[in-house]
């Protein structure tokens, strides 16, 4: 299993919605879920279930730009196309 976790900044924050990472640090970020999913689950994954088909449970906003993805203690900025590994 992999260990998934969705962090997101304040709406106030002045780089939220951001598309690049920027000067951000994870002490900006406040982690909205944690959860546990197959060993094949993708970033690409990630994206659709959290932006489209949200889990019940699931109370954050949809994921956007801005929003970091964390699979397996590695962190993944979600940028206008792609993905980019920061921390």
């Amino acid at each position: 299993m992999k260990s998934v976790k969705i962090h997101q900044l304040l709406v106030e924050h002045p780089l939220c919605f951001m598309s690049s990472p920027g000067e951000v640090s994870k002490d900006d970020y406040k982690t909205v879920y944690e959860c546990e999913r197959d060993d094949d689950y993708t970033l690409d994954d990630a994206f659709e279930e959290f932006n489209i088909k949200h889990p019940s449970d699931y109370k954050a906003r949809s994921l956007s730009v801005s929003d970091i993805v964390e699979m397996d203690g590695k962190s993944y900025f979600c940028m206008s196309i792609g993905w980019k590994q920061v921390f």
